[in-house]
């Protein structure tokens, strides 16, 4: 009889461990389907960075040409530096958002999915490893040659703008100071994590 009453609910026992497995599923389903669309959103924002800076240098070379011609009006130069800084200011932001959704994957999603399943790789830990063991120098050298090109071409328009109304001059000034300025205050703030960064 005991026995007859074992194997009765025996049954009933497991499916409370069977219900479990199954919503640990489904978890880790619905953690696997938001690193996919995170890994989605990684790169349309680094396809959106590569398009920007094309658009910019197309800009870019448009304005040279047209000032190249014979009678052009230099001041036309002044119009790189406000073009550049919103090329670069997009790329940073694109770059933050980047950084931002890497975060989340290494500190929240990963070890999520890792607690149900098991010890797993992941490229996140493994860029953020490479980071901060690489030099500020060879960091600068890796993510900014985007930047550093755009202010180059700036302070060569401003240089060869010629004579032109102050407020346009100081404008202009004022644009190449911000495009300077902001990449090197958010990446001392460590918020400006530079290339695009892979994912998991």
């Amino acid at each position: 009889m005991e026995q007859a009453a074992h194997s009765e609910n025996a049954p009933g026992s497991s499916q409370p461990a069977a219900a479990g497995s199954v919503a640990a599923d489904k978890a880790v389903d619905a953690a696997l389907a938001e690193f996919n669309a995170l890994r989605a959103e990684i790169i349309a924002n680094m396809n959106m960075q590569f398009a920007i800076v094309g658009l910019g240098l197309t800009a870019i070379g448009i304005i040279l040409g047209v000032v190249a011609r014979e009678g052009a009006e230099r001041q036309l130069l002044l119009g790189i530096p406000p073009l550049a800084t919103a090329i670069v200011l997009l790329r940073i932001a694109a770059s933050v958002r980047i950084g931002a959704i890497g975060d989340y994957i290494r500190v929240e999603l990963w070890p999520y999915i890792q607690d149900k399943v098991g010890s797993l790789p992941s490229w996140e830990v493994d860029v953020e490893r490479r980071r901060r063991s690489q030099h500020p120098i060879t960091v600068i050298a890796l993510n900014g040659p985007a930047v550093g090109l755009f202010s180059l071409t700036s302070l060569i328009a401003l240089l060869f703008a010629g004579t032109a109304q102050p407020w346009l001059l100081a404008a202009g000034w004022a644009c190449f100071a911000i495009m300077v300025a902001i990449p090197l205050i958010l990446y001392g703030r460590g918020r400006f994590k530079g290339l695009p960064r892979g994912v998991s």
